[in-house]
């Protein structure tokens, strides 16, 4: 099995090196752990398996502050559990029903792969850390494997809500092998109570702690949601191919018969053109994180994914008997090579997608080492709409990219605009951090704001909501924003002043007007008669002291245009304010 678990634990050690754990919620996190000192538990301290993992963090961090030594030890202790969900699972089937471990192989390394890169997941943890169990049931719960099975129980037990069904599912399961094995049936039948009590507890346990959040990502709408952006498209496709190969490794273990080779042998072709083609999809899927940036919805549907995979394995645990399952060699063999395939397939595909990781990480350091403000907004950065760091921990990932003493930090939305900072860093809906902190030092990037607040240019101009991404036209520099009918601009002034706005916009649909609001007051109207982008009649509009609203409003209702399946209105590029002469610039 070293051809499998090598490249395995490969793809593992290079998500580790290279930070994965800090996609989506992750990089929030390992703030709240560092800053804290202390294991960070969300939901009301219900999801509990990770608190020894997070101890390892918070010692490695009293002997250094490295922000990539802290990344990569934060990451690695979060793949433990799959590689040890994995080792486990080959322990307990090894001697007397190895072929069973290629469900465990599949189900981890494929049916929980398009969610894999979220590593913080509690859901992906509880899945993977419950084929041990699953396993250790069908080799009739051994007294050898109990102690391995209790601690990846516990580890279900308490890492997410999806513990519910798979701990019911287990005791469901204990209890049919206990009526097909009539002489285990007391000890089968014994566990099956156990499973089920755990289960009903665990249960009240979520449920009667369970926050509006919970029960909304449970909801058929959030699933359903997350079903079209997270794994309709490329993931879904890989899956069902991972399945038909599931499916074909199962029913090729009723042909071992010499009679029926042929037959096998195409059940075999088929397996591996399957996996095959799985595996050219979910490459293709890796390649360019604009694929995956929504992955992490997958969390929610990662169970029910994963469930194919531990069907065949308890129906075959079901219908065969340990001493029949080792005596089919050439079905083993067969399966050995498949485990040693599916090994590889897991490389490549979160090597590839490591990489783009990466490369996204890399184009966001230069993005916050390169702009000139200490508050740098995401509307500024016109890729990032694009990447799975467009997520509400950018503002935790971009402190923890400058290690203990950062001097820059990436908000989203208005909130560079909107925001004094008196009340400390905004990080999320849910957390605002004091700017008195235990182990990091935040206090001279709060310096920098107030300076930046103080010495403010006489014109900030920050689009905020009603517009698309920023597009590029790479060769010219040139940047421009759609809108489906209503796009709104925060424009900071350090004074009452009369100001001219210019620049050029386009219009999806000629001809058409759009009218200027400025803090609800319509100041001017523009008539657009022409194709593609020119300049405006540079209106001349009023503002106030402080943060002043400006809308575009157009006539025409949004429409798609040929190449684009957005509804679009009206696009505007090159924005410029001119007030008293000087004329500033504007994203």
């Amino acid at each position: 099995m070293r051809f499998f678990f090598v490249p395995v634990i490969l793809a593992y050690l290079l998500m580790a090196v290279l930070g994965v754990g800090m996609t989506w919620d992750g990089s929030y996190f390992l703030f709240r752990i560092l800053e804290s000192q202390a294991p960070f538990v969300p939901y009301r301290d219900t999801r509990l398996t990770m608190i020894p993992l997070h101890w390892i963090t918070i010692l490695v961090s009293r002997l250094t502050s490295d922000h990539d030594v802290l990344q990569a030890v934060f990451s690695l202790t979060l793949v433990l559990v799959p590689v040890l969900a994995l080792a486990a699972s080959w322990w307990i089937v090894q001697n007397k029903a190895r072929p069973l471990f290629v469900w465990a192989a599949l189900g981890i390394s494929l049916g929980t792969l398009p969610g894999q890169f979220f590593l913080v997941s509690e859901a992906v943890l509880a899945v993977q850390a419950f084929w041990p169990v699953l396993l250790g049931i069908l080799m009739h719960m051994q007294r050898s494997h109990l102690p391995i099975i209790a601690v990846f129980t516990a580890a279900t037990f308490l890492a997410h809500p999806f513990a519910v069904p798979l701990l019911g599912a287990a005791a469901t399961l204990a209890l049919i092998l206990g009526l097909r094995y009539p002489g285990e049936r007391a000890k089968l039948w014994s566990w099956a109570v156990v499973f089920g009590v755990l289960s009903a507890i665990d249960a009240q346990r979520m449920f009667s702690s369970q926050t509006s959040y919970e029960s909304g990502e449970m909801s058929l709408e959030a699933i359903t949601t997350h079903l079209g952006i997270s794994l309709v498209g490329l993931p879904l496709a890989s899956l069902i191919c991972a399945w038909v190969a599931a499916l074909m490794v199962f029913v090729a273990s009723r042909f071992e018969d010499p009679s029926k080779r042929l037959v096998l042998l195409a059940l075999w072709g088929l397996e591996l053109a399957c996996i095959v083609l799985a595996a050219i999809l979910w490459l293709v899927w890796a390649s360019s994180y604009q694929f995956w940036q929504t992955a992490l919805g997958y969390r929610i549907l990662v169970l029910l994914c994963s469930a194919p995979f531990m069907m065949l394995a308890a129906l075959e645990g079901l219908l065969w008997r340990h001493d029949q399952l080792n005596a089919a060699k050439k079905g083993w063999r067969h399966r050995a090579r498949t485990i040693q395939v599916v090994g590889a397939v897991f490389f490549l595909v979160l090597s590839t997608q490591t990489i783009s990781w990466r490369g996204a990480t890399a184009q966001l350091r230069q993005a916050i080492s390169e702009s000139t403000y200490t508050c740098i907004s995401t509307t500024s950065i016109p890729w990032l709409h694009s990447a799975p760091l467009n997520h509400w921990s950018v503002t935790a990932y971009s402190l923890l990219l400058q290690g203990r003493n950062p001097q820059k930090v990436v908000q989203q939305g208005d909130i560079c605009t909107e925001g004094d900072f008196a009340d400390g860093l905004y990080m999320a809906d849910f957390y605002t951090h004091a700017w008195t902190g235990n182990w990091f030092d935040l206090q001279p990037l709060y310096r920098r704001l107030v300076t930046d607040a103080d010495t403010s240019p006489s014109c900030r101009l920050v689009p905020s909501s009603g517009w698309y991404w920023a597009q590029e036209y790479a060769p010219l520099r040139q940047i421009w924003r759609w809108n489906d009918g209503r796009g709104e601009l925060r424009i900071v002034v350090n004074r009452d002043v009369d100001a001219v706005l210019s620049g050029e916009l386009r219009s999806a649909q000629r001809p058409n007007s759009v009218d200027v609001f400025v803090n609800g007051t319509r100041q001017a109207t523009q008539e657009i008669t022409w194709n593609g982008f020119k300049p405006f009649g540079s209106p001349r509009i009023s503002l106030h002291d402080g943060i002043n609203t400006v809308e575009l409003v157009s006539a025409n209702p949004a429409t798609p245009i040929p190449g684009d399946s957005r509804n679009l209105a009206m696009a505007v590029r090159r924005l410029a304010m001119t007030i008293d002469g000087d004329e500033v610039a504007c994203e």
